[in-house]
């Protein structure tokens, strides 16, 4: 399973190290989740680490892309075209928590919300909620979640 997620990962990140892109990083909270997600151990207060690259700045591309790792076995990683907000599908990669490479799935996002709106390269920090269907591709796994990020200083 950790190899699944590590080559999911190198799937993801040469292509942002190569634009130089500039991430926050933080970790979100899941404030309800659906019956089917607890079969993984995604319940009500798990904390999972969180990446957000979002659209338009220097080194990123159009899209807002948004990523989970969940205790080091599952990676969900969200393309969110030209960073739609509140409601769309975005295009998912990674792999979920049997360690299943997924790529391009579409999954279905709503009441997106990030706080400062307009992010630009000197914002500090960022928050961002909302609903994910299908979360870290489990059928029918439902979560609502509230993130905080950090500029991550070394980009």
């Amino acid at each position: 399973m950790r190899k699944a997620a590590i080559v999911a990962l190198i799937m993801l990140v040469p292509a942002a190290e190569a634009l130089g892109a500039v991430a926050w990083q933080g970790e979100a909270v899941i404030d309800s989740a659906s019956t089917q997600c607890t079969a993984t151990g995604i319940v009500t207060n798990t904390v999972i680490k969180s990446v957000l690259q979002p659209k338009d700045i220097s080194g990123n591309t159009a899209n807002t892309i948004v990523t989970f790792n969940f205790n080091a076995v599952g990676m969900f990683a969200m393309v969110l075209d030209h960073g739609a907000m509140p409601n769309g599908t975005a295009a998912a990669f990674g792999n979920n928590t049997s360690g299943v490479l997924k790529a391009n799935v579409g999954v279905v996002y709503k009441q997106f919300a990030q706080a400062p709106q307009t992010i630009v390269a000197g914002t500090p920090d960022v928050r961002l909620n909302g609903q994910i269907l299908n979360f870290m591709f489990i059928p029918n796994c439902t979560v609502t979640f509230r993130a905080a990020y950090t500029k991550n200083t070394s980009n």
